[in-house]
């Protein structure tokens, strides 16, 4: 199975206790390769995120490694526990998710993720976008 170079772009809308909702972006270039999706951000300072997507059949799995360290499995209607990193601090982490639309378009792979999460107490709804398309200048 090839992989195939991808450029992703992922928006997030998170809204805290207090309603206020801050976006986050992140637009870059990443590979899939059959159900895995793989890109990195680049975060405050310069710091660097690993995204590793696993794709399922009604679920995915986000991994990420570097200034963030975290695990985490999303399933419509279900909860997941885990721990959220920032070294050298750790958070307990709770997700529950409301929403998962995951659609091949093509070469390329788009989602809908809906969540709920508590993160060291503080509490927050997430709506998140991701689209991965095939970049132009691959072959």
């Amino acid at each position: 199975m090839d992989d195939r170079k991808m450029r992703v772009s992922q928006v997030s809308r998170i809204t805290g206790e207090d309603g206020e909702t801050l976006v986050h972006k992140i637009e870059g270039e990443g590979c899939l390769r059959g159900d895995l999706l793989t890109f990195t951000e680049t975060a405050e300072q310069g710091a660097k995120v690993f995204h590793r997507i696993s794709l399922g059949e009604g679920e995915l799995t986000v991994r990420r490694t570097g200034a963030v360290v975290s695990t985490v499995r999303f399933a419509a209607g279900e909860r997941d526990s885990s721990v959220y990193r920032i070294p050298p601090y750790a958070f307990d982490m709770a997700v529950e998710t409301e929403r998962l639309e995951l659609k091949r378009t093509g070469e390329g792979v788009s989602l809908r993720l809906v969540f709920r999460a508590e993160i060291g107490g503080s509490r927050q709804r997430t709506e998140l976008c991701l689209t991965a398309e095939p970049r132009e200048d691959a072959p």
